[in-house]
């Protein structure tokens, strides 16, 4: 008898992160986290940093799931637009700071290694001329694509100060960005729709 898709993801659920499935809740209350959020963020971050998320979606429950570990997204930070450079499955591209908070459960300001304003300035284009790539689907079982990016590889790529002196691993979790530098700030968790 072969598993269904249910069960399988019934497992996976099982395993791993403290969250499990969170769904964002509609309320003055989240609105006013997102606006707090996202201040933080401008006042916390500078050019080049990483958001290590927590997200709502599906795909998000599924990458926090199956990698055992609370973060399932990662981004790069442009606070010149006050937006983010993300890779999901719709390719790389630019979302405003305003909207990625609001798909984000918890949030982590990750200060890269060897972070300098100019190396900053260098991810941010090297992100931005990625802009429109297509997402690294098998990238993230570790055959990867030197033309197309998963959420913490296009991170990590973005630094070749990190990609030349640091061995990573054949799959950058999400959580692994934390390791790569200095954590500057985490949200607390929202309150959980129940």
């Amino acid at each position: 008898m072969k598993p269904t898709f249910t069960f399988i993801f019934t497992i996976l659920l099982l395993s791993g992160c403290k969250y499990g499935i969170v769904k964002k809740p509609k309320s003055i209350d989240s609105q006013m986290e997102d606006s707090i959020f996202t201040k933080n963020i401008i006042d916390k971050s500078k050019n080049g940093y990483w958001l290590v998320v927590r997200g709502y979606k599906v795909t998000d429950h599924i990458v926090a799931t199956a990698t055992a570990t609370d973060y399932s997204h990662a981004a790069i930070v442009d606070l010149t637009t006050k937006s983010v450079i993300e890779a999901d499955g719709t390719g790389i591209h630019e979302s405003s700071l305003g909207k990625f908070v609001n798909h984000s459960f918890t949030i982590t300001i990750v200060k890269p290694i060897g972070y300098t304003a100019k190396r900053g300035e260098i991810a941010v284009a090297s992100a931005r001329a990625k802009i429109g790539k297509s997402y690294d689907f098998l990238g993230t079982v570790g055959i990867n694509d030197s033309e197309r990016y998963y959420c913490s590889e296009l991170a990590v790529c973005c630094y070749s100060n990190i990609k030349d002196s640091v061995k990573l691993p054949p799959v950058i979790k999400p959580s692994y960005l934390l390791t790569l530098g200095t954590i500057i700030f985490e949200t607390p968790e929202r309150k959980v729709k129940k």
